[in-house]
């Protein structure tokens, strides 16, 4: 518990006591002299030694000249500019270096060196620095914590008394002044956080202040905002290293380059989703639902879990199909996954028509593949939907997973006097060993079973409560009426007929004709 009375000195005795506790090696470097056994100097902001040490340990085949490429490639900058510098080093620490190396025979190949053994965070070097002096030009400040991986300087913590008027904003303002003051200290980092002890924020390199985040243990928890739990929650070894791994994506456009730290919600969402995804491919094909409301940030998890299932073994390069029933939302999910493509490791592809769909689903393996359901309908010349791919690994990630996305069984049409399968059917058909994940920011109506009936149980569930307590999004105020209503059941019948006759037409020009004459 933080007393309001704390220095900040005490506070941040403190929160090394909790980062020690976690796993944290910690070292007062207040009085440090130099030349000592870490730096030269206080312009210093690479532990070279420490990072040696690491790709000898976690390269121990590869020639020596090859581990001092790789060091050079760490050690050197290649860009001015910070966040794209920040970015190839995020890059080469998830990646590894790619370098040179001789065989035997005297063939030179391309390898990649290990700079963090992911799989085993024991087998790193973590350490935490209190007061650790940085130079550069003409400028000397002095950082309250900094978290080192392997001699790389990953975290940078600035607290604040909560007993003085600076508050976490005065925090946030160090740390620009930091960037903007002592870019090469800022290199490595994954993650920036500040606190007064009773309110604390974590966000990214390129993040503004309201972009900075509180980390909740749970759902559930109401008020841990402290500089404990999110220590907890953030800093423990594996966690860090498998936020560092699988949680954070540089967003591009034509304008900027943003770096997002996905926020504990989509974190702990991700890290359910996997393993039930993993059983459900083996099983029932139901890989669950994830209920995040509106403004949360779904189509920025869907791309984190899908970045994550491509890593998977298990699925031995998965295909994924992203599937939603409005083109407007396919074509915004679309541009979301291809301003990360990079961190996906492919290029997200649209299909434009009903044959190109069925093009991009006929490959072996890999992919990531966006459609509507209703490119999922039969051309004029078929009665049923062909067999398109009987591959176990095609994950489907259905977006907005209501009505539409369950229309199974066959339907008669009284008109034409066929029988036609609903369009939901089709893509079960097509991809019969297909695991499905559903999505949705709406919360499902009570009496509907269907959805989970389809998809499976609830994975996660982050509702508008829970986003307007974290500012995520702003409250929704309403007031009710009661509106009777009493429609022909006849009638309704006719008007759902209707709107799926409409639906199944991916041109768009039955829905324009039909809506005409209604």
């Amino acid at each position: 518990m933080i007393k309001s009375f704390l220095s900040e000195n005490e506070l941040e005795i403190t929160a090394c006591q909790w980062l020690e506790a976690l796993g944290w090696k910690v070292e007062n470097w207040e009085y440090e002299t130099f030349p000592n056994l870490n730096r030269e100097s206080c312009s210093v902001a690479l532990l070279e030694d420490r990072l040696e040490a690491a790709l000898k340990k976690f390269n121990p085949e590869m020639p020596e000249i090859s581990r001092e490429e790789a060091l050079t490639a760490l050690r050197r900058p290649k860009y001015d500019n910070l966040t794209l510098e920040n970015e190839r080093l995020h890059d080469l620490l998830t990646k590894g270096v790619n370098v040179t190396v001789r065989k035997p025979d005297g063939v030179y190949k391309y390898e990649y060196a290990s700079v963090i053994d992911f799989q085993n965070p024991k087998n790193n070097n973590f350490l935490a620095v209190r007061q650790l002096w940085m130079s550069e030009g003409q400028h000397k400040r002095r950082a309250d914590i900094t978290l080192y991986v392997n001699g790389m300087m990953l975290g940078l913590i600035e607290l604040k008394s909560p007993s003085n008027d600076y508050d976490i904003e005065h925090a946030y303002q160090q740390l620009q002044t930091y960037k903007a003051e002592l870019p090469s200290f800022l290199r490595f980092n994954e993650f920036l956080i500040i606190s007064d002890g009773m309110i604390s924020r974590i966000g990214s390199l390129t993040a503004n202040f309201r972009r900075f985040m509180n980390w909740r243990l749970s759902h559930q928890a109401k008020t841990d905002e402290t500089l404990n739990n999110l220590l907890e929650g953030t800093c423990d070894q594996k966690v860090f290293l498998d936020l560092i791994s699988c949680a954070i994506a540089f967003k591009k456009d034509s304008k900027e380059t943003l770096k997002i730290l996905a926020g504990y919600h989509q974190y702990y969402a991700l890290k359910k989703a996997i393993p039930h995804i993993l059983e459900a491919s083996q099983t029932d094909q139901r890989g669950g639902v994830i209920w995040h409301t509106q403004g949360a940030g779904k189509s920025l998890l869907m791309a984190f879990l899908s970045r994550a299932l491509i890593q998977q073994a298990e699925l031995k390069n998965p295909t994924l199909l992203i599937l939603t029933d409005r083109n407007d939302l396919d074509d915004q999910l679309y541009q979301t996954f291809c301003e990360v493509q990079d961190f996906l490791t492919t290029t997200p592809q649209q299909a434009e028509t009903r044959e190109d769909l069925r093009h991009l689903l006929n490959r072996d393996n890999g992919g990531i593949i966006f459609s509507t359901l209703q490119k999922f309908g039969l051309s004029e010349s078929e009665e049923k939907m062909p067999l398109l791919s009987e591959r176990q690994n095609i994950i489907v990630l259905a977006d907005e997973a209501h009505r539409s996305q369950y229309g199974l069984g066959e339907k008669f049409n009284a008109k034409s006097g066929q029988i036609k399968s609903g369009l939901a059917q089709n893509v079960r058909n097509a991809l019969p060993k297909a695991t499905f994940v559903g999505f949705t920011g709406t919360p499902l109506e009570k009496e509907d079973k269907s959805t989970t009936g389809l998809f499976g149980a609830y994975l996660d569930i982050y509702d508008i409560s829970q986003a307007v307590l974290d500012e995520v999004t702003v409250p929704v105020y309403y007031e009710p009426h009661l509106i009777p209503l009493d429609l022909d059941k006849d009638a309704l019948e006719e008007i759902r007929e209707k709107y799926d006759e409409v639906a199944e037409d991916e041109s768009g020009k039955q829905v324009r004709k039909s809506l005409a004459k209604a």
